[in-house]
């Protein structure tokens, strides 16, 4: 379905990359070791995030969010096959790790929202 407004004026879909936003920042805080530089790259796509998606909305372009959501896909992909993330022997390193799969997840449900494709399950 479409983004529903609230009592607040705030779509549901606002709420939820505000969160990300949120979400993104506490996961970055967290982590005590540096960067590698594919979890760099992951990292600096969600901040172009809400950049694009203004960009999409004065162009009326929904397929800037399509290709930006195809571009976060794959680099999250690369990422994801490079890093062994459950046998990650720091924990606070796995949590950051597990985290910033989540904000991905949720990034990337709210751009098919954005473009009217459900998602449901596991992605």
């Amino acid at each position: 379905g479409s983004p529903v407004r609230t009592a607040k004026g705030t779509s549901s879909f606002e709420w939820d990359l505000q969160s990300v936003q949120g979400e993104l920042q506490s996961v970055q805080g967290d982590l005590q070791s540096p960067l590698q530089p594919k979890e760099r790259e992951v990292i600096k796509m969600l901040h172009e995030m809400p950049s694009v998606i203004d960009q999409a909305a004065a162009a009326y372009s929904p397929a800037m969010v399509a290709n930006y959501t195809y571009d976060l896909a794959k680099c999250f992909n690369s990422f994801y096959q490079d890093t062994p993330i459950l046998r990650e022997s720091n924990p606070n390193r796995m949590l950051f790790l597990v985290r910033l799969c989540n904000v991905v997840s949720i990034a990337i449900k709210n751009l098919m929202l954005i473009l009217g494709i459900e998602v449901t399950g596991r992605m």
